[in-house]
């Protein structure tokens, strides 16, 4: 009769060592996968930050060649070279 009790006792601490070995690993696994959504979103938000960027600097280029275009479409620029062609030569 002693025989059993000491074996079902260390049936229930194998067990629980299996269920205590199980939770840490599940625990690890969170972990990773926490870990790897957060590089996941890390690299979104820079994947982000560039394209806005390269939005802006696209803005910027297209305002440049807009403000060239009126400088040399415009109307003072369309009065300059009126006023240079009625000029005596």
């Amino acid at each position: 009769m002693r025989q059993r009790p000491a074996s079902v006792l260390a049936a229930v601490l194998q067990q629980q060592q299996l269920q205590q070995q199980q939770l840490q690993q599940q625990q690890l696994q969170q972990q990773q996968l926490q870990q790897q959504q957060l590089q996941q979103q890390q690299l979104q938000q820079q994947q982000l930050d560039q394209h806005i960027r390269l939005m802006r600097l696209l803005c910027e280029a297209a305002e440049r060649r807009k403000t060239a275009q009126l400088r040399e479409n415009g109307p003072a620029a369309a009065a300059a070279r009126a006023a240079a062609a009625a000029a005596p030569p």
